[in-house]
C-alpha cells in the first residue's frame, strides 16, 4: 500500500486546526498537543517536580552509599586491628615456647647427653679412628698383638 492511502499502517499524519489546540490525526486517532498556557505551566511544574524528586533520590542514594562506605571502612579497620593482635599473640606464644625449650635444655640432667656433634668434632673423631686402624694394621704387620698398646722406649 502507498503511504498516503487511508488505513495503511504507514499513513502520513494530517494536521487539523481546531481553535486553541492542534490535533494530529494518526492511524485514525487524535492526539491533542495543548498550547494552553495553563496546561504548559502545569507540564513545566510537573517536570520541575520530577527533576527535584530525581535529585532527592540521587542525594539519598549518595548518602546511603557514603554511610555504607564508612561502615565498611570501620569494619576493615577492626579486622586489621584484630589481625594485628592475633599476630602479636602468635609471636608471644612462639617466644614463650622458645624460652621454655632453652630452659629445658639448661636444666637437663648432666647424664642426659643430647648434644649434637659439630662438623669439626665429627672430622676429628673420624681422623682418630682412621689413625687407630692404621696403627693396629701396622702393629699386626710387625707381629705385635692387636689391642695391646705398643711400649715406648724412652
Amino acid at each position: 500500500m502507498a503511504r498516503d492511502t487511508p488505513g495503511s499502517p504507514m499513513s502520513r499524519p494530517r494536521d487539523l486546526a481546531t481553535g486553541n489546540a492542534t490535533a494530529t490525526l494518526t492511524s485514525g486517532a487524535y492526539h491533542a498537543a495543548a498550547t494552553d498556557p495553563a496546561t504548559l505551566h502545569g507540564h513545566a511544574l510537573q517536570q520541575k517536580i520530577l527533576e527535584q524528586h530525581h535529585q532527592l533520590q540521587q542525594q539519598i542514594l549518595r548518602q546511603q552509599y557514603q554511610a555504607q562506605e564508612r561502615h565498611l571502612a570501620e569494619m576493615h579497620e577492626q579486622q586489621m586491628h584484630q589481625l594485628k593482635l592475633w599476630e602479636q599473640q602468635k609471636q608471644l606464644e612462639e617466644q614463650m615456647r622458645e624460652k621454655e625449650r632453652i630452659e629445658a635444655l639448661r636444666k637437663k640432667d648432666k647424664h642426659d647427653h643430647s648434644a649434637i656433634a659439630s662438623t669439626e668434632v665429627k672430622l676429628r673423631l673420624q681422623s682418630f679412628l682412621v689413625n687407630k686402624k692404621q696403627r693396629e694394621a701396622a702393629a699386626a704387620a710387625n707381629g705385635a698383638v692387636p689391642g695391646t698398646p705398643g711400649y715406648r722406649s724412652w
